[in-house]
């Protein structure tokens, strides 16, 4: 298993780093948007390709080994990048325990620089950026429930639109199995009947000059 340690800052007067015991800690990088205002701290992990991979450990070991050197070629060659294009500082330690070596980047030295003046912040502001392995996956959990729920409803919304249609073609809705989307057809029509019912009501507030001029408006706005 190969172990990664990465950090980013953004200005160099903020200490950096993080204390990494024997060099043997199990995190990836996943570099912040946004270095406007504050540093920003990560620890998780990642994937480096633009298939989808699984997230499990590749069985045959020269396959293995094999992408562990593309991989590690590949993060230092992305610190790289992000170092001088955004003006930030980073470390990374990789430990291949096959072996028992160890490369840091941008050097020993530079690592440890990084990594000890990281010990110098507040305990709080150390970890209010940090994110790991399990924070990482909760947060995506929870990103992609909320996408799903979003789907859900849309589709229960065009459902309902479905079934209205199909009743008033003549369907009888008695036929239909499809609760959630009755559900939403009756949360539509009960929408709709509110609009109507305050359309009403303001309409018969207007004159009657008030009220062609106000038809006249809304077909206007409908050609549009």
């Amino acid at each position: 298993m190969q172990l990664v340690v990465c950090l980013v800052e953004k200005q160099l007067t903020l200490e950096l780093a993080y204390q990494c015991q024997h060099w043997i800690i199990s995190l990836y990088i996943l570099l912040e948007r946004n270095f406007r205002k504050h540093p920003r701290y990560f620890f998780v992990f990642s994937t480096m390709g633009k298939n989808k991979i699984k997230h499990e450990l590749i069985s045959h070991e020269p396959n293995r080994r094999v992408t562990f050197k593309k991989r590690k070629a590949s993060l230092f060659r992305k610190l790289t990048e992000i170092t001088t294009l955004c003006g930030i500082i980073a470390c990374a330690v990789v430990y291949d325990p096959s072996d028992s070596k160890m490369d840091a980047w941008p050097s020993p030295q530079g690592a440890f620089y990084v990594l000890e003046n990281f010990k110098k912040l507040p305990e709080q502001r150390r970890g209010q950026f940090m994110m790991d392995q399990k924070a990482f996956l909760k947060k995506n959990i929870s990103r992609l429930n909320a996408q799903l729920e979003r789907a859900r409803f849309k589709n229960q919304a065009l459902d309902a639109e479905v079934l209205l249609i199909e009743y008033l073609e003549g369907k009888n809705l008695r036929d239909s199995s499809r609760l959630g989307s009755l559900l939403a057809l009756e949360d539509q029509l009960a929408k709709k009947i509110s609009f109507i019912t305050n359309r009403i009501e303001f309409m018969e507030g207007l004159e009657p000059n008030e009220v062609d001029a106000e038809i006249d408006s809304d077909e206007m706005g409908d050609q549009g």
